[in-house]
């Protein structure tokens, strides 16, 4: 069997699978974030790790698995982040999530010193605060007393990783996400960390998504409730491995839109993909020698959410089941979705209501013109897949994943 966590923003995503891929349980263990102005978002690294042990045992029990049957983990997370650990490999701050943004002035810095075109070939990204080496540097720049005690940076699921095996790694669709990784040459790249004023030595190893890097150690044994000789397999950043979980693991499988708080439309490639308008990214997948060139918005749950709440004629309705109808046989025009702030970009701005206020009785609440189906509708046109999902491809992925465990 197999256990498979997914440490989002707002909690851990876990799953228990027997050797075939059948789901046999599934729990989510929520956890908290803290955001303030100025762009601050943060978590605290401990919660993610009591989310595994927490999510772990509670798959065990509601399954009644035997945890000896279990023979392999994997971990997937959130990317862009920065976790900057001392030399015991122990947190020396909270934190710091794909959300913040208060890296700004270093990310003018970068594109002085390397050019913004010169920085997307490289890497396959924007300089931009969201990704990870602009966010230690501000770390730096801003708490030079927390900054010296740093000696090791990772993301979240690297962390996680750390706990169970004892070995701090990460992976290429990780490494990828850090604005710190020369994409065609496969490694960290000495340019722009040198550029940034860092020491490479901060940055983990490189391993692929696939492998083994150890199994637990006694302490997470005991913490987990499973054997100390259960395989760690690195795992991913969450984007590409929802590639692969949608079927998309080559060229020919098509395009996927993953709506989460933020989403985005991507696709399986042989090689980086650059806009010439550097409008898109390109993350290394979590599939060996392949690339998930990607299109996306910070906010697309996030407005989703919105819409129900501005819309909906209920604060008691679900949150979701009134906003999805069938749909009727047109497709949404954009006079339908005028009050949608998202979807409104060649829309007239009439009829643009505000998000109510929190407390009750509000009386100068602008009504919107159209109605929540409409509106919901033309956003849910968004979040089809682009093409037939393949079998075929979705099974070679999912037994090369447990080839690994294996070995």
């Amino acid at each position: 069997m197999i256990i498979a966590h997914d440490l989002g923003t707002t909690g851990n995503k876990a799953s228990l699978h027997d050797d075939t891929g059948r789901l046999l349980s599934a729990v989510t263990v929520s956890y908290g974030a803290h955001f303030a102005d100025g762009g601050v978002a943060e978590q605290n690294p401990d919660d993610w790790w009591n989310a595994i042990v927490e999510a772990t045992r509670r798959l065990l029990a509601a399954s009644d698995t035997d945890a000896r049957q279990v023979t392999g983990l994997v971990v997937s997370g959130q990317m862009m982040g920065a976790v900057l650990l001392d030399p015991s490999y122990q947190p020396v701050r909270p934190a710091i999530i794909w959300a913040d943004t208060r890296s700004a002035a270093q990310t003018a810095q970068l594109e002085e010193r390397i050019g913004t075109e010169r920085a997307y070939r490289l890497t396959g990204h924007r300089i931009n605060p969201t990704y990870s080496i602009e966010k230690i540097m501000w770390v730096r720049d801003n708490e030079p007393d927390v900054f010296d005690r740093v000696r090791h940076v990772c993301v979240a699921k690297d962390f996680v990783v750390h706990r169970l095996t004892g070995r701090l790694a990460t992976d290429r669709s990780d490494a990828s996400a850090t604005n710190a990784y020369e994409q065609r040459a496969g490694r960290w790249s000495s340019e722009i960390i040198a550029a940034a004023g860092l020491d490479e030595r901060l940055f983990p190893e490189i391993v692929e998504s696939t492998d083994v890097v150890g199994t637990l150690t006694d302490a997470a044994a005991a913490a987990t409730g499973l054997t100390r000789g259960t395989r760690v397999v690195m795992g991913g950043g969450d984007g590409p491995i929802a590639a692969v979980g949608a079927g998309i693991v080559a060229p020919e499988n098509g395009a996927y839109v993953c709506l989460g708080t933020s989403s985005w439309i991507s696709f399986a490639s042989d090689e980086p993909v650059y806009d010439e308008h550097m409008r898109t990214m390109t993350f290394d997948n979590v599939v060996p020698g392949s690339f998930v060139p990607t299109a996306t918005m910070q906010a697309g749950g996030a407005a989703l959410a919105w819409i129900n709440e501005v819309l909906s004629p209920s604060p008691m309705a679900s949150r979701f089941a009134r906003s999805w109808p069938r749909p009727r046989r047109r497709m949404p025009r954009a006079e339908d979705c005028s009050s949608c702030r998202t979807c409104s970009a060649s829309a007239p701005p009439t009829g643009i209501p505000t998000p109510p206020a929190r407390s009750s009785g509000s009386a100068g609440t602008t009504r919107a013109r159209t109605s929540r189906v409409p509106c919901s509708r033309a956003l849910r046109s968004t979040c089809t897949r682009a093409s037939p999902r393949s079998g075929r491809r979705g099974r070679r992925s999912t037994e090369s994943t447990r080839s690994a465990v294996a070995r």
